[in-house]
């Protein structure tokens, strides 16, 4: 789904309104708070990307950014700072975030888990099953046992080892080995080396999902190798190797609830312990303190680069062990772009943001394979939703594993900013996150043969073989092999445009039966009988009477007019004579249980047990769906139309839709008149209101310039004649606010 979903309780328009549940502007004080004053604000930055860069700002702070609006653990000194700057700066009381907007429950969880953080004893995670408060994370040692278990169960699959140790552990501190989950089948008659794809996670520790997402892949590919047939080439055709934790002593850390980012390194910030260690992600060699503002020389920063390149244990390892799987293919000018045939994918998974990151992030330079790395951030982007920008638009960075992988390598390099928050909710983890980006990861491993190449052809998506799925069939069951097929599955920011795609000019199959000499090759014809379009629907019926009993694999693959192939997309059909007959396709039919501000849909139960049964929900039309029987959205009141796929193990489909009203808040309406003299005006926002409840206070901001005024009428002198920018807020008595922004001329 969407990060910027009108749903998501942050409507953004520049003259109408932005929503979200705030608090009363004063809070109470807490004078039980002896460790810090931290309390939870919403901050409104100027522009959707200008909260990127503020999320940044305030990394050790980000509780939550969704639009234009980001959510932060502050001190009073900082609020300060804010305002003095021209932000919004709204306080979030508990007791109306978690009546109105459930998934600040975990904004509120790490306040208090952060003034009380101390008191918790890292030992005591142990013993637990995952992280306190964040079952779905493992720990570290409950990855690591799940990474071993991955390699004794599956020994012609996976091998689990060591690449180095932890700063802790090279101190005699305890400590961990960093190690690495080698995933690919053997193939001895294989003359070429496998292209490789290098994936690593949890280099920042607060960032709970990363870790989850790379062990639930790992453990994707192995439990489905031997019914998969995408998976079964994957493992046949690629090496992965996967660092499910790059900061490990940092991670234990973050376990206990603190928003720990670098590594634990005493020997920096010792005065200040939890502002201790350097931060990995600015300690490459490569553009190692390149720019003036891509990392800090400050020990206590959280963007401290250490005190020469590659200065910490973690981040030699992981340069020694990634330079040992890629060939450096860039020349050594900056121009030089890697060869279009460069092979293999750096992929460093981060949280939060919902972004594909891809070079340059030390300059606004494109860099030289910028069209093809571009290409594949789109692709990666049309799977989860995110936005695919240059690195650099985020902020500039040096010292990065971009760095690395792609200015020093000249790999396909990218980094996944997951979800909207460090420490992400299970729910919308498991519902949204991880089912997504699964398979841009998937996507990934699929064309790390040639990444800069294959991304420019059609996508085969949605296969499958309606009557027959993952299911053994009798001969002659009535089959259909379906598809849609597009070479414009791309997703660009919202200020951007995609390239236009080709039309697809050809789809062919392949049909091949496991073990015997059987095969045919199908040209396959769209449903509309021309290929005339970037996008194209497949529907081919399959004569099976004829075919002998056995495994086959279906392989399909396209082509645009430009000659451009994309990757093969491959489906299992099983025949046996003795095999039950394909059940009825399943029904499609839900329940929704609103409360204010939220919804909860539920499919009705069936005959067919739901773990047999695969959801998919699309809300008000987005194009990456919800997963599993049961989600939850956030929205404002108004008309929803909800859309679910349901689809048995048969692969037969069937879905649904409805419309339906949604009770929650509705934004303050701001009204807002003005007359001046020379350059004197008084502006009258009294006639503001709020359709259900009343406006409990007010802010102004006058060319980007924060007023300290609370009230409704707000007289105000310019400096100068000219064109000026008036905006104000109204914060209604539930602490959701309407924006008005104005546009005046004063004279002299």
């Amino acid at each position: 789904m969407k990060l910027t979903s009108a749903m998501m309780l942050l409507a953004l328009s520049i003259t109408t309104s932005y929503a979200t549940t705030q608090s009363n502007s004063k809070l109470p004080s807490n004078s039980d708070n002896t460790i810090n004053t931290l309390k939870t604000y919403r901050i409104l930055a100027n522009s959707e990307q200008h909260s990127y860069q503020l999320a940044h700002e305030y990394h050790d702070a980000l509780i939550d950014r969704q639009n234009s609006v980001v959510t932060l653990l502050l001190e009073n000194h900082d609020v300060d700072e804010l305002r003095e700057r021209g932000y919004f700066v709204l306080p979030v009381e508990a007791k109306h975030a978690l009546k109105n907007q459930p998934h600040l429950k975990q904004a509120l969880q790490q306040e208090t888990t952060a003034k009380t953080a101390q008191s918790i004893k890292v030992s005591s995670l142990n013993s637990q099953t995952g992280i306190p408060g964040f079952q779905c994370y493992p720990s570290v040692e409950e990855t690591y046992q799940q990474a071993q278990d991955i390699a004794t169960r599956y020994p012609h699959l996976a091998s689990w080892q060591p690449i180095g140790s932890s700063w802790e552990k090279t101190q005699g501190l305890g400590g961990y080995d960093l190690n690495v989950l080698v995933l690919g089948k053997n193939n001895k008659k294989r003359k070429k080396p496998k292209p490789v794809v290098f994936m690593q996670s949890a280099i920042h520790a607060r960032e709970y999902t990363t870790a989850a997402t790379t062990l639930a892949f790992a453990q994707y590919l192995v439990d489905n190798y031997q019914n998969n047939t995408d998976v079964q080439w994957i493992l046949q055709e690629r090496d992965i190797h996967i660092l499910f934790v790059a900061n490990p002593d940092g991670r234990k850390q973050a376990e206990t609830g603190l928003l720990w980012r670098k590594n634990t390194n005493d020997n920096y910030c010792a005065d200040t312990p939890q502002r201790r260690g350097v931060d990995l992600n600015r300690n490459f060699s490569y553009e190692w303190f390149a720019i003036d503002n891509g990392s800090s020389g400050d020990q206590c920063a959280s963007t401290y680069r250490g005190p020469v390149a590659a200065s910490e244990p973690e981040v030699q390892a992981i340069e020694r062990y990634v330079r040992s799987l890629f060939e450096d293919r860039r020349g050594d000018l900056p121009s030089d772009a890697a060869p279009l045939d460069t092979q293999g994918v750096f992929l460093d998974i981060h949280s939060a943001g919902g972004m594909i990151l891809y070079p340059y992030d030390t300059t606004d330079e494109a860099a030289p394979n910028e069209p093809q790395l571009k290409q594949l951030a789109q692709r990666f982007a049309a799977f989860t939703g995110y936005r695919a920008i240059p690195g650099v638009q985020l902020y500039p960075a040096d010292g990065t594993t971009m760095g690395l992988g792609y200015s020093e390598l000249g790999v396909a390099s990218f980094a996944f900013e997951l979800g909207r928050t460090f420490f992400e909710s299970c729910q919308s983890y498991q519902q949204e996150v991880l089912p997504n980006n699964l398979q841009a990861l998937l996507y990934a491993a699929k064309i790390a043969d040639a990444p800069y190449i294959t991304p420019q052809g059609p996508e085969v998506l949605d296969l499958r073989i309606s009557g027959a799925g993952s299911m053994a069939v009798p001969q002659g069951s009535e089959l259909t092999l379906q598809a849609r097929v597009s070479d414009e599955f791309l997703l660009a920011p919202d200020d951007g445009q995609i390239e236009p795609g080709q039309a697809i000019k050809k789809v062919r199959l392949r049909v091949k039966r496991h073990g015997r000499k059987f095969g045919r090759k199908v040209k396959l014809k769209p449903v509309d009988g021309v290929f005339d379009s970037p996008e194209e629907f497949i529907s081919h019926s399959l004569n099976t009477r004829y075919w002998p009993n056995g495994k086959y694999t279906l392989i399909v693959q396209a082509q645009d007019r430009d000659g451009n192939w994309g990757v093969k997309a491959t489906q299992q059909l099983t025949l046996d004579s003795s095999a039950p007959t394909p059940v009825a396709a399943p029904q499609a039919d839900f329940i929704t249980e609103c409360e204010y501000g939220s919804c909860t849909l539920t499919a009705t139960p069936e005959s067919t047990p739901k773990e047999q049964l695969t959801y998919k929900w699309f809300i008000d039309n987005e194009d990456v769906p919800l997963h599993g029987p049961t989600v939850q959205f956030l929205g404002l009141k108004g008309t929803y139309t909800v859309k679910l796929e349901v689809e048995n193990n048969y692969a037969q489909r069937n879905s649904t839709e409805k419309s339906f009203e949604m009770d929650g808040p509705v934004l303050p309406i701001v009204n807002v008149s003005y007359e001046c003299e020379k350059l004197r005006c008084r502006f009258d926002a009294s006639k503001s209101y709020d359709p259900d409840g009343s406006v409990a206070f007010y802010g102004w901001r006058i060319n980007g310039e924060y007023v300290r005024s609370d009230e409704a009428v707000l007289e105000y002198e310019f400096d100068q004649a000219g064109e000026q920018k008036v905006e104000v807020i109204a914060v209604d008595n539930e602490y959701y606010f309407g924006l008005k922004v104005l546009y005046i001329s004063v004279t002299d």
